[in-house]
């Protein structure tokens, strides 16, 4: 009809198609709608509570009695969503029972075969503590592991709280392509000789394998967070892209500002508010994995593998969390050691499974770990 321009252009148009709701995040759709009808039943009762407050006709008790009846109908809803009874709990895991068993319980996987064979992959409400001294390779577990989750097609949200989006992007095509960090990120060997046309090759297959990923790794790296804008950052992102998995790295980066006088305090509230408001959020229910510090202490002994008790302000730490996982190269303190790049990932706490130590393999050039595989040689070959 030629009035295209009369109601906005194309641009009206293609954000048209951008704006309309898909069935893809009804369930996110159902809690904005569930949350707005709490807060009318909240208002509604609100308003017959002063009715009756004002209501001098009627005696003190029946009034105390019917306001306490108004303010428990508008919230016996959201009181009683959590609780059920045994028979709907039994009848719920029944009705999983023919289903395949590779999908029973399983999350995000790790990429590491001998890890998710143990943890069952990182599940749902589960908070997993990553912990290690630095320079034991924490954020390029962390990458590797957003990595891996991305191409199992999770959605990974990751907070790099002390590096800027640069340079994750380096550690990132470091790790895919296998180059060195320092080539990566300068363009020029250590030599002094220019990344070669093979290499710039390299990083091209990458970024285009990246673009055609289906799914993505959101990478936020605003400095300082506290746990409630973290929180806020999470739930934007759910709502419009779908998050599968979060990554903060690390716990000392995030802050209070200045709401706690001691360490501990502030400690004990993040871990708090990450595992009840972030990991058993209703509306979230995400696996998260919690990179942290440990203390000096161990580097006095003369076993340096992490403990529990070498857990910064262990006790809420520990407790809080699902699983901790340690980081541990013996090269860090030993020059000579005689597996150079093997890393082991110690599975110090398993709420729900064994624990035990994990062996991988950990390529230091590009700050990526692998699989450690092991194979049976014949005597033939050993001559």
């Amino acid at each position: 009809m030629g009035r295209l321009d009369g109601v906005g252009g194309d641009t009206y148009i293609i954000g048209l198609f951008r704006n309309t709701p898909t069935s893809v995040h009804a369930e996110a759709y159902g809690r904005l709608v569930e949350r707005a009808a709490a807060r009318r039943r909240m208002m509604a009762a609100a308003d017959a509570i002063r009715g009756l407050a004002l209501n001098e006709n009627m005696p003190l008790e029946s009034s105390i009695i019917e306001c306490r009846t108004a303010f428990e109908k508008a919230v016996e809803r959201r009181t009683l969503e959590n609780t059920k009874s045994l028979v709907e709990a039994v009848t719920i895991y029944e009705q999983k029972l023919d289903d395949p068993v590779e999908d029973i319980g399983l999350g995000i996987p790790s990429g590491f075969t001998d890890l998710d064979r143990m943890l069952g992959g990182f599940v749902r409400e589960d908070l997993t503590v990553l912990a290690g001294r630095p320079g034991m390779g924490k954020t390029g577990f962390g990458t590797s592991v957003a990595l891996n989750g991305v191409r199992a097609g999770a959605n990974i949200a990751y907070f790099p709280l002390e590096m800027p989006l640069e340079q994750m992007t380096y550690r990132i095509l470091a790790i895919e392509t296998g180059l060195n960090l320092q080539l990566v990120r300068f363009r020029r060997h250590p030599d002094g000789s220019d990344m070669t046309a093979e290499e710039k090759g390299l990083l091209r297959e990458a970024v285009q394998r990246f673009k055609q990923m289906k799914r993505n790794l959101f990478i936020d790296d605003t400095p300082g967070l506290d746990p409630l804008t973290l929180k806020s950052k999470i739930k934007r992102l759910s709502y419009q892209f779908g998050v599968d998995m979060v990554i903060i790295d690390h716990l000392g980066e995030l802050s209070t500002h200045g709401k706690y006088k001691s360490g501990y305090e502030e400690i004990t509230y993040m871990v708090r508010y990450i595992k009840e408001n972030i990991a058993r959020d209703p509306e979230l229910r995400l696996p998260v994995l919690l990179a942290c510090q440990l203390n000096r202490g161990l580097e006095d002994r003369r076993n340096k593998r992490p403990i529990l008790s070498d857990l910064r302000d262990s006790g809420e730490i520990e407790q809080k969390a699902d699983n901790v996982l340690f980081l541990y190269r013996d090269a860090v303190y030993n020059e000579d050691a005689e597996f150079p790049n093997l890393a082991e990932v110690i599975i110090a706490k398993h709420r729900n499974g064994p624990t035990g130590t994990v062996d991988l393999y950990f390529d230091k050039s590009c700050a990526k770990f692998v699989n450690a595989t092991s194979r049976n040689i014949g005597k033939e070959y050993l001559r």
